[in-house]
């Protein structure tokens, strides 16, 4: 009796690191990492996920979000308490100032840097064939071309993660 129980534990315990090797290895084969070239484009967010508490009245976690990034390195983030509409988006584009940069240093890693001292370094995917992802039970289907940002805290434990999905534009100036 005892040995069948410890038996059991012992599978409760491997099942789960199997299926994150497995699920792992899904989004690894789906995705590739982002290359500087992937990013120039107006994004919307159209899903995000914590792995931790935040404080989700400030405008960091919003539930919608716009990201422009600018050929010129800049980059515009509109957040929002409301679903924002292509005349809003236009707008506050065009009025925004410039004060927000963004690289890649290398494939797959992202800076959005506010200030000298203010920045974050994020991990970047580029999704290469339409999947469900298996790390985030419940989220909406990922379409080739999306793009999946993943933040880190100081102890490079993940918190988000972000989907976004290419804003359609017809030659519109920003």
């Amino acid at each position: 009796m005892t040995m069948r129980f410890f038996i059991s534990l012992s599978l409760l315990t491997i099942v789960p690191v199997w299926l994150d090797a497995q699920s792992s290895d899904q989004f690894s084969q789906k995705t590739r990492p982002a290359v500087k070239e992937d990013l120039p484009g107006q994004w919307y967010m159209f899903f995000q996920r914590y792995s931790t508490d935040v404080d989700s009245s400030t405008p960091f976690y919003a539930r919608h979000q716009v990201f422009s990034f600018q050929e010129n390195g800049y980059v515009k983030n509109i957040t929002a308490t409301k679903r924002i509409d292509e005349e809003e988006r236009k707008l506050f584009l065009r009025i925004m100032p410039e004060n927000t940069k963004w690289e890649m240093p290398r494939d797959g890693f992202l800076v959005v840097r506010r200030s000298e001292l203010d920045a974050d370094g994020i991990e970047a995917y580029r999704v290469v064939e339409d999947f469900q992802d298996p790390l985030m039970q419940g989220s909406p289907p990922l379409k080739r071309g999306d793009l999946v940002l993943v933040y880190f805290d100081e102890q490079r434990q993940p918190y988000m993660r972000r989907y976004l999905r290419l804003i359609p534009i017809e030659d519109e100036e920003v």
